[in-house]
């Protein structure tokens, strides 16, 4: 998360990233990371469960050739 936090803000001076602190320091910042990790987190378990069904499907047409 971290990485991409640097990647999202990295043309933002200083006073633009406290902006951002600020907002994340209140009631509706914290909401809005909530949310978006919790979307975040969503999106990568199901990415990694179609991931990990394509490979057992590879891995059973190899094995039955």
């Amino acid at each position: 998360m971290m990485l991409t936090m640097a990647y999202a803000y990295q043309e933002l001076n200083d006073m633009e990233l406290d902006e951002y602190v600020q907002f994340y320091l209140t009631e509706e910042g914290n909401w809005f990371i909530t949310q978006t990790v919790n979307a975040l987190t969503a999106a990568f378990r199901a990415s990694s469960l179609q991931t990990g069904k394509r490979i057992a499907e590879l891995a059973i047409i190899k094995k039955t050739r």
